[in-house]
């Protein structure tokens, strides 16, 4: 799998899971909804972190917990 699949599938399973829409997350750490809606769609081979960090915090999880999902281990990207 490729790195932007996965952060899609996980950035999707995150904004259910806290019952928010790329709107709200958008506007409540001032990223823009087309960048969260690039990430979702992965239109964005590699994020840097610094996009995904304010994901993270908005959806309410750290970097260590957004990472921490079997989408990430080794073996199972593509990098």
């Amino acid at each position: 799998m490729e790195l932007s699949d996965a952060l899609s599938k996980r950035l999707n399973a995150l904004l259910k899971e806290k019952h928010l829409t790329q709107y709200r997350l958008g506007k409540s750490m001032g990223i823009p909804q087309s960048t969260i809606s690039q990430i979702r769609n992965a239109h964005i081979p590699s994020p840097k972190i610094s996009t995904i960090a304010p994901i993270a915090w908005g959806l309410g999880v750290t970097l260590s917990e957004f990472f921490n999902d079997p989408l990430f281990d080794e073996g199972n990207l593509n990098l």
